[in-house]
């Protein structure tokens, strides 16, 4: 009867498997030779040595909350939305972000402050749960003394399928900005079909001088981590992606 000695070496498989991404392990497997039927001399089987790849593993966030120079890794710094300069013509240093949940895991951390007051910028996040654009435009009629001369906006996750409503809705929200010179809108993350024409609209309003659309979604879905499991919502880790987006976007504020 022959007798292979798997149990250790299956032991430390396990444990070379876990290892860093590119490594490679090295299992020792010792064969043992069946008992001899005719003779008492003893065969000496030569060792097998087999080779492992590891598997890949799920990038850790950045250890640091500098936003500079890339939004997320393995984007040049010439695709992303500004190239960090302050803007000529913007003079106030209020920055408005308005959104729903998905702007609202900003909050996680203090994330949006750990990122955009370093910046210079002075940072009001008004973002609620399952907002849909028409509570968006009541937002910027009853805060419009709050908002400067940026803002950020992230709406349209929140969608009921009509999308001439909701291009009218855009437009809604650009004449309540009237006299803003610079606005900031995301592309939704398309995790349903529909949510694709929530972003043709916010291509069409992307006409007006004023506006910088930034491709949220082609980030967020090129960004392994970034997601919790249902497809819309932000680990910890995506919303530090977002906000780095955010500043890349925006740039520094004005000395004040």
């Amino acid at each position: 009867m022959r007798v292979v000695r798997l149990l250790a070496a299956t032991a430390v498989l396990a444990a070379c498997v876990g290892g860093h991404a590119g490594s490679t392990s090295v299992v020792t497997v010792e064969a043992v030779p069946s008992a001899p039927t005719t003779s008492s001399t003893v065969t000496t089987v030569p060792t097998t040595t087999i080779t492992v790849e590891s598997t890949t593993t799920i990038p850790t966030a950045p250890s640091s909350l500098s936003p500079f120079p890339t939004a997320r890794p393995g984007i040049p710094v010439d695709q992303l939305p500004a190239d960090s300069t302050v803007e000529a013509g913007i003079t106030d240093n209020r920055l408005f972000l308005l959104g729903d949940s998905v702007m609202g895991t900003l909050r996680s951390g203090n994330t949006a402050r750990n990122v955009l007051e370093p910046l210079g910028w002075k940072v009001t996040l008004d973002a609620v749960d399952g907002r849909f654009a028409d509570a968006a435009i009541t937002v910027l009629r009853n805060r419009r003394h709050d908002i400067g001369q940026v803002v950020v906006i992230l709406i349209g996750n929140n969608y009921g399928g009509n999308e001439e409503l909701m291009g009218r809705q855009f437009d809604t929200m650009l004449s309540l900005l009237d006299g803003v010179p610079r606005i900031v809108f995301l592309t939704v993350e398309e995790y349903e079909a529909k949510q694709a024409e929530v972003n043709a609209e916010l291509r069409r309003v992307a006409a007006d001088p004023r506006v910088t659309l930034v491709d949220w979604n082609t980030i967020v879905k090129g960004t392994l981590g970034a997601n919790r499991p249902d497809g819309l919502h932000l680990t910890p880790f995506g919303a530090g992606v977002l906000a780095r987006t955010i500043a890349d976007a925006v740039g520094p504020a004005p000395p004040h």
